[in-house]
């Protein structure tokens, strides 16, 4: 509404007219949805791979907060 301050009748008209275009002055209207894509479905062997990474991943960041994040070395 700050933009209609300064503006002749009939920029004024036109602005109200643009914003009834635009559906901004409908407070109960719905905007249209884009649809989305269902996405690639995964096999019960990569849902259960991504998990694991999921999973390695939240034991990588809790170790890093609670104690610096140093890596142990694997074997003797």
């Amino acid at each position: 509404m700050k933009q209609f301050a300064g503006k002749g009748m009939g920029d004024r008209m036109r602005m109200a007219q643009q914003l009834q275009n635009s559906g901004m002055l409908d407070p109960g209207a719905r905007m249209a949805k884009t649809k989305q894509g269902t996405g690639k479905r995964l096999s019960a062997k990569d849902r259960a791979k991504a998990k694991k990474q999921r999973e390695r991943e939240m034991r990588r960041k809790k170790r890093e907060q609670r104690g610096g994040g140093e890596v142990r070395a694997k074997g003797p």
